[in-house]
């Protein structure tokens, strides 16, 4: 899966580095939207929850990308041809969300956060200068702290942890 999700550009591989290291305090999931003005606070979102697969009891992966049901903007034709090409299947009576089921033994905790990128940057043309909310604040909280390195690119805003990168 490595080579596939690998290529996020020099500037977006601190935000994946955030990820991953959410991921790793977080493991049962992490979510992060775009609410920047030009979007809205209902902007595109992608999250990962680990859970248990029913059928095999395997750990796995689900990964989604926001449909226009959960969302106010308006969503490119191109954004639903980036998705197919990054993994997702398209949204359906189970799960709203373009989605994908990835075995947890078979990815890396970097491999999902550059995925997470992809899908932002690639699937729904986010910037970085656009804001982002990353959930659980909390645990992003706690993260920030011990990643100091990154505190000098990034700009916070005044809403719960909201943040911009400089």
């Amino acid at each position: 899966m490595s080579d596939q999700f690998d290529d996020v550009g020099i500037a977006w591989r601190s935000l994946a580095e955030l990820l991953t290291d959410l991921l790793e305090e977080a493991p049962e999931g992490v979510t992060i939207d775009v609410v920047d003005d030009r979007i809205g606070d209902e902007g595109p979102y992608t999250q990962v929850i680990q859970q248990e697969d029913d059928m095999s009891g395997e750990w796995i992966w689900l990964v989604e990308a926001s449909s226009t049901d959960f969302t106010s903007v308006q969503t490119p034709p191109d954004t639903y041809t980036t998705l197919r090409e990054l993994g997702y299947a398209p949204p359906d009576d189970e799960n709203p969300n373009h989605h994908q089921i990835v075995p947890a033994a078979s990815v890396t905790l970097n491999d999902l956060a550059n995925l997470m990128v992809r899908t932002l940057r690639d699937g729904f043309s986010a910037r970085l200068t656009d804001v982002f909310a990353i959930s659980p604040d909390f645990v992003a909280h706690e993260v920030l702290a011990a990643r100091s390195d990154l505190m000098a690119a990034i700009t916070f805003e005044d809403i719960g942890l909201r943040f911009r990168f400089n």
